[in-house]
């Protein structure tokens, strides 16, 4: 942390961050990982599809002549929101059992299994429109069973679960609009959550408030790369305005636990942290 007097320094001094290939990066932490991903504990509820998808179950087999693999849903996999994650033990693709599925990320071997990404196509998934959902009117409501969501349907949607309708799953889905952040469809490491690439200062709940994303990390071509999760209850930020804090032209904010300021205010732009008093003050610019 650093000293209290600093914090103005700080905030307006840019980070010379240095640039990395995230996919990459994210590709070998998928391939090496064996826990299971966290994504849902930002109140995404888009885990990895089993409902009809399930077809090519551990129970299953795929493929031909000397070629043949057991494939199943495997939540350890960090795809993304938009795909369901399936290892496989021989060389073949889920797809070969169920060719309703459109595989199109595969991991290198991991353990003795090949891992895919794949998105629910036409009568893979399990999800439907439902006018019995209750959303906004920028929503459409869908239902699903076991944990197909309609975002894995090859489509740029991200869907904020909404209850039950008729013992189903419910979801409040929206096309996310491509404006400063753009939806990556097939970008991995995100595990359950959705995967965005940004722009300048830009967020992914700039344009859909429901998301609640982890911190950004530097990607390709001067942009970030965030893992986002969609929760109809957003938490409350515990970052309150802070005036007698020596911020001189920034404004003050002290935050308990691991809250930040930009939390709820995306465009802040706020410097490194000190701890004061037990909470972590910060001195932020609009």
């Amino acid at each position: 942390m650093a000293d209290l007097h600093d914090l103005n320094e700080s905030a307006t001094r840019a980070s010379n961050l240095a640039k990395f290939a995230l996919l990459g990066v994210w590709l070998l932490a998928a391939c090496s990982s064996s826990a299971p991903s966290d994504g849902a504990s930002a109140g995404s509820s888009n885990s990895a599809g089993t409902g009809a998808a399930s077809g090519a179950g551990s129970g299953g087999s795929a493929g031909s002549g000397g070629n043949s693999s057991a494939c199943f849903v495997d939540p350890s996999l960090a795809c993304n929101g938009n795909t369901v994650p399936y290892s496989c033990t021989g060389t073949a693709g889920p797809e070969v059992a169920q060719p309703a599925l459109q595989c199109v990320v595969q991991f290198l071997p991991a353990g003795g299994k090949q891992g895919h990404c794949c998105w629910l196509g036409a009568g893979a998934g399990s999800c439907q429109t439902d006018p019995g959902v209750a959303c906004d009117a920028s929503h459409t409501g869908y239902s699903c069973t076991g944990a197909d969501t309609p975002a894995q349907s090859n489509t740029a949607l991200v869907c904020i679960p909404e209850g039950s309708s008729n013992g189903k799953n419910g979801y409040c889905c929206s096309a996310y609009a491509p404006s400063e952040c753009s939806l990556q469809l097939t970008l991995t490491g995100c595990g359950s959550k959705y995967a965005f690439y940004c722009k300048g200062k830009a967020k992914p709940p700039d344009t859909e408030p429901a998301l609640v994303c982890d911190p950004g990390q530097p990607a390709l071509n001067d942009q970030t790369a965030y893992c986002c999760g969609a929760s109809s209850s957003p938490p409350a930020s515990t970052c309150m305005r802070d005036d007698t804090l020596p911020c001189d032209m920034a404004t003050g904010y002290s935050c308990t636990g691991s809250d930040t300021p930009s939390d709820a205010n995306h465009q802040l732009n706020c410097g490194t942290p000190a701890m004061n008093g037990g909470k972590t003050s910060y001195c932020c610019l609009e």
